[in-house]
This record gives structure tokens, C-alpha cells and sequence, in this order.
């Protein structure tokens, strides 16, 4: 936990570094990594590891750079675009806020220090009750038990008088190991079908609210066989700056509904993106194992040989 915790915050810093680099000194990719020779010529002779892994450590920086480099811009064009929208408030959504931290990897002290400088302000307390609310969504629970939105038997009995098909799930299998050793999902683009919000099927939801999303078709992992769901988020292909977070994911009678924060108008024939947090993926697979310890070593096997099958419709570890 300490080490998760140590890696953690480096990784805050770096994406903090990454973004100054970008936005403020106007520095090309590659800037950071070119600084640490620098550093090893500095401070070399008291830390003899730098000089070792010198390469290492520039490797780590590029990569980490590349990965949030194309979410730093797609970030910045979602607070510019929301900013421009808030007229004259001087609040900014928090259910944006917690779009660009859950699914972009924005730290949040991060998204604080950007708004400040837009002499805007954030709902601390409210952004905190969301990751409380994650926090608990995550936490272990009984098989039996169910942490999403779920369709009633009215609801599900309209769907099928209305003619809604049952969701294609087919995409949640549609992936490779790519040559880098790294799994690549294929692209999922669906269409809303309908939206499910206070116990009743809708046509549109505002935004600030939060509903379950059905699709013609997913890439989603659904809770169920004691496994969580998937996360992630989805994207509205006529405002690629427009992210909905997806916070949990259900399946009742073929139907997968998506829990969503809404943060613009959603409505029925809508086009949207489908992106999946890979990390969800890989820790749903270990779930069904007892022992922590024993869960942690399975896990770190699976990370570094990538093998995950399926039986069925549950995801299962594979050793080679």
C-alpha cells in the first residue's frame, strides 16, 4: 500500500510537470527527459542509482509524458469549452471536475491549481462526496449484493413492449495483445437507445444529473458472477469535449445499463464513444480470489505476463 501510495504521487508530480512543460513554458515532448542529465550531473554522487538508471528514468518520464500528454489536451479543451459555458458563474461543475480526474487522470489538485488560474472556483466538498461515493462503490461487498443503478420489472417490461433490443455485448471481447506486451480494445461507437432516470425510461436528461444509459451495443464489462463492472467514460462524438463518466454497469434480462454522471444534455439517438479504464479490466479478474495476499501475487502475475481468457461471460486469469 505504501509503495502503490509512493507511486501515486509521483505520478501526480510528473503529470503536474508535464502540463507546465506544455502549457506554460510552450516545451516539445521530451522536454522533462531531456532535463535529467542534468540532475544525474548534479546530484549523481549522492544518489549513484541515477547514474546507473539514468535511461531507465528517462524511459519512465517519456512514457508516463506520452500517455497524458493526449489527455492533458482533450482536458483542456473540456474546461476551456465548459468555461465559456458557465457565463457568469464562478463555480465550476464538479461532476466535470471529477470527469477529468476519474477518467482522464487529472489529479485533482491539479484541476484546482488550472481553475485558479481562471480565477475560478471548485465545490471542494462536493467533489469530495464523489470520491467518497467511488471509494464505497469500489469497496469489497457480499456476491449477492448489487452497487449500480438497477431497471425495474415495469421498466423492463415497457422496454420490450417498445420493441428496445437487448444490448450487444459482442465488443467487450474484441481485443489483442499488441506487440508491446499490452492489451489493445477496439474502438466501440453506440447509439442511445433510451435513458433511465427515477424508476421511468426517458427520451433526455439534463445535465448535473446522474442516469442509466442504455446502447444498441457496449464494450462495458456488467456486474455480475461476483465480478465488478467495468468503468470508464463515454464521449459524445458531435462534442468530442464532452465526457460522461460511467461509474458502474448493470445487466437485467439482456438489457446493459450504464450508470452516468451527465454532464451536458444526453437524449436518445445520440452518437457516443466508448472508452473502458483498463485498469478495471485487469482488477475485475482477480475478485474472485479469497485471500488478499494471494490476490495481490495473482494480479502482479497477470500485469506482467497479460493472460486473461474468458469462460463463459466471466473474465478468468490464464498463467501461461
Amino acid at each position: 500500500m505504501a509503495f502503490h501510495a509512493c507511486r501515486l504521487v509521483l505520478r501526480h508530480i510528473l503529470r503536474r510537470a508535464v502540463r507546465f512543460c506544455c502549457e506554460v513554458l510552450q516545451a516539445p515532448p521530451g522536454f522533462l527527459a531531456s532535463l535529467v542529465p542534468v540532475v544525474v550531473e548534479t546530484l549523481g554522487d549522492a544518489y549513484p542509482d541515477l547514474k546507473k538508471k539514468m535511461d531507465r528514468v528517462m524511459n519512465i518520464i517519456n512514457e508516463n509524458e506520452d500517455a497524458f500528454l493526449s489527455c492533458l489536451l482533450q482536458g483542456r479543451r473540456v474546461i476551456d469549452r465548459t468555461l465559456q459555458k458557465m457565463d457568469r458563474s464562478k463555480v465550476f461543475p464538479v461532476e466535470v471536475a471529477w470527469g477529468l480526474h476519474r477518467n482522464l487522470g487529472f489529479p485533482l489538485d491539479l484541476i484546482g491549481l488550472m481553475l485558479e488560474e481562471s480565477r475560478v472556483q471548485l465545490d471542494v466538498a462536493a467533489l469530495d462526496q464523489l470520491a467518497q461515493e467511488d471509494a464505497e462503490r469500489k469497496a469489497p461487498k457480499r456476491q449477492e449484493e448489487s452497487s449500480g443503478m438497477q431497471l425495474d420489472v415495469n421498466s423492463l417490461v415497457k422496454l420490450q413492449q417498445d420493441g428496445i433490443p437487448v444490448t450487444d455485448d459482442s465488443p467487450v471481447y474484441a481485443y489483442e495483445l499488441g506487440p508491446d506486451g499490452k492489451y489493445v480494445f477496439s474502438p466501440c461507437q453506440a447509439t442511445v437507445l433510451v435513458l433511465y432516470k427515477d424508476g421511468s425510461l426517458q427520451k433526455e436528461v439534463g445535465g448535473g444529473q446522474r442516469c442509466g444509459v442504455l446502447l444498441d451495443k457496449t464494450c462495458f464489462y456488467a456486474e455480475k458472477g461476483g465480478q465488478v463492472s467495468d468503468q470508464g467514460y463515454m464521449l459524445h462524438l458531435e462534442q468530442q469535449d464532452v465526457l460522461f463518466p460511467v461509474v458502474s454497469v448493470q445487466v437485467f434480462g439482456g438489457h446493459v445499463i450504464h450508470e452516468v454522471i451527465i454532464s451536458e444534455t444526453l437524449k436518445a439517438g445520440d452518437q457516443v464513444q466508448l472508452f473502458v479504464d483498463e485498469v478495471t479490466v485487469l482488477a475485475g479478474c482477480c475478485l474472485g480470489i479469497p485471500e488478499p495476499v494471494l490476490c495481490l501475487v495473482v494480479f502482479s502475475y497477470v500485469v506482467q505476463t497479460d493472460q486473461i481468457y474468458w469462460k463463459g461471460n466471466e473474465r478468468t486469469l490464464c498463467p501461461k
